[in-house]
């Protein structure tokens, strides 16, 4: 509903040379799709605030593009939700391996240093979504040319990779340093 409403407005606005947003606000638009009026008697009920005339002045094409909405075939309509390609949440790290989140705090604690220390974010080092999906997942053998490749492939920066590289590989290799068992640092 909020895709057809949302392609009527551009249309609308491309036609009229306005800005999408003067046309119907987003909050509009949304609030318009949530109540889906069916006849010009119902969304006449909806017409009330800031965005009333607009939602009057276009109800013929806001009806028809609703119309349309509703009568899309059940495959074309979007995904209720995405499969995610990521790790799962940190907090369910430990289920996987008990030692996983202290390596996820100490890779966060040593990066949040080394950008406090040169007075620069944290996440320009390295993205948040590149440090967990290293961490969740890495290299077989976690050297730091293994690691740095894995990090450039993900999309990370030279420069990043240079700074945040030992970084990342220090706490991957954190439980072999702390004398755990061969199950915690087989990777």
């Amino acid at each position: 509903m909020v895709r057809e409403l949302w392609q009527t407005r551009d249309a609308i606005a491309i036609d009229s040379d306005i800005a999408p947003g003067r046309i119907l606000p987003d909050a509009a638009l949304v609030d318009l799709a949530l109540r889906s009026p069916k006849t010009d008697a119902d969304i006449s009920e909806i017409a009330v605030g800031r965005a009333s005339r607009s939602v009057r002045r276009y109800q013929r094409e806001w009806l028809a593009a609703m119309q349309r909405a509703r009568q899309l075939p059940d495959a074309e309509l979007p995904a209720l939700t995405v499969p995610s390609d990521g790790p799962p949440p940190a907090r369910a790290w430990a289920d996987r391996d008990p030692w996983l989140p202290s390596v996820l705090v100490h890779a966060r604690a040593a990066l949040g240093e080394f950008a406090q220390d040169h007075n620069i974010p944290v996440e320009n080092l390295i993205s948040p979504d590149f440090l967990r999906r290293m961490l969740w997942m890495p290299p077989a053998e976690p050297s730091l040319e293994s690691i740095s490749a894995a990090l450039l492939k993900l999309g990370a920066r030279a420069w990043q990779v240079e700074i945040a590289g030992p970084i990342v590989q220090a706490a991957i290799n954190l439980p072999a340093t702390v004398g755990l068992p061969a199950k915690f640092t087989d990777g």
